[in-house]
């Protein structure tokens, strides 16, 4: 695994916070992630927040949006 990627995630809702927890433990882009958490936009942006997806939104799509993120290598592996 190479260096450390930080991922903020934000909502409002602790059970969602959660899901996305597992899911970024489980992604497969040759990273290993520094995951922050944040319960508001305010606490987002004072964490340095630079990107979002708008709710409701597939997991496939948070996949593909963190592999973009990251480049034309995590995209293809």
């Amino acid at each position: 695994m190479e260096f450390s990627k930080r991922v903020l995630i934000v909502d409002d809702e602790p059970s969602v916070v959660g899901v996305l927890l597992d899911f970024f433990a489980r992604f497969q882009h040759g990273h290993a992630y520094d995951v922050v958490t944040a319960y508001s936009a305010a606490e987002a942006l004072i964490a340095g927040a630079v990107g979002y997806l708008h709710k409701p939104f597939s997991l496939r799509e948070l996949d593909c949006s963190v592999a973009l993120a990251l480049g034309p290598r995590a995209a293809s592996g």
